[in-house]
């Protein structure tokens, strides 16, 4: 009679934890818009470029930095900053910003061409000279 019981009560109790999913907040990913970017005018093949990014992923502390989404090649990288929003009745009222900068490690090759995901499939772009050592 234990037994069937203590079985019983597990199984409400794994109904229960299956039903209760629904109330989990629902998270949405995006695209980031970056209004700006900074980046050297040269650089040698052998350095790390640093590429400084301007813009919010949001007004609420809802909204946070997933991942860097990068296509790289020799004379090319293609970025997205992926962003996130919780489903949430109550959040922090901050502004959040994108993460501040990305690396590209060498080598490069020129010129080194930085292409910058948009949402809606607008891109900002720039063009760095690389400098042979």
């Amino acid at each position: 009679m234990i037994r069937i019981l203590a079985f019983s009560l597990l199984l409400a109790l794994s109904a229960c934890s299956l039903l209760g999913s629904d109330n989990d907040p629902e998270i949405h990913y995006f695209v980031a818009q970056v209004n700006s970017i900074s980046v050297p005018a040269s650089i040698r093949a052998s350095d790390t470029l640093t590429v400084f990014l301007y813009g919010w992923l949001g007004n609420s502390g809802c909204y946070g930095f997933e991942r860097f989404e990068a296509e790289r090649e020799p004379s090319r990288l293609e970025l997205a900053v992926i962003g996130s929003v919780v489903d949430a009745e109550i959040c922090t009222t901050v502004m959040v910003p994108v993460p501040p900068k990305y690396d590209v490690v060498p080598p490069l090759e020129g010129p080194f061409e930085l292409v910058i995901r948009q949402p809606g499939g607008s891109t900002l772009e720039r063009t760095v000279e690389v400098v042979e050592e």
